[in-house]
């Protein structure tokens, strides 16, 4: 078992560029780097990461986790590398198991390779729709719509 979950800050004068710009007249680049900066924790059964300093651009974690299904398809290896400071989540594929490191972390995170993908499919799915709520210009950006066409060939999400 998996989940992957996010929050954004709602807090008065925090947040991204979503708070002064406009999504719809957004680059590719702003959309994935300066927008909608978010917590995420990652959970499994036996282990959780968390990261709570709101620093993680959400547009950008979501679409990654959707590369790294695809690379762990084909390759066995792939990795996050944070934006915003320095370090990374390796993830790493021996057969149906994924180890998920994160580098300021002691502790892996274990999952099958189905479950990460079912999770990162969600995960995508859920903030286009989320955000769009709020920011519905958003929905046209050329990130949402890579955003639901890689998770759509990645595959539904299992239940």
């Amino acid at each position: 078992m998996i989940e992957i979950s996010y929050a954004l800050d709602r807090r008065e004068g925090r947040g991204g560029w979503e708070t002064r710009r406009d999504c719809g007249s957004a680059t590719r680049g702003e959309l994935l780097w300066s927008f909608f900066p978010a917590n995420i924790a990652i959970r499994t059964d036996d282990a959780e990461w968390r990261c709570d300093n709101c620093w993680i651009p959400l547009l950008h974690f979501g679409l990654s986790l959707l590369h790294v299904c695809e690379r762990l398809r084909d390759e066995g290896e792939a990795r996050y590398d944070f934006t915003e400071v320095e370090g990374e989540i390796e993830f790493r594929r021996r057969g149906e198991w994924v180890t998920i490191a994160p580098s300021d972390s002691s502790r892996s995170l274990r999952c099958t390779y189905a479950e990460l993908c079912s999770a990162a499919v969600v995960l995508a799915r859920r903030v286009v729709f989320d955000l769009a709520e709020a920011y519905p210009a958003l929905r046209e950006t050329d990130v949402a719509v890579d955003m639901l066409e890689r998770a759509a060939r990645i595959g539904p999400p299992d239940g």
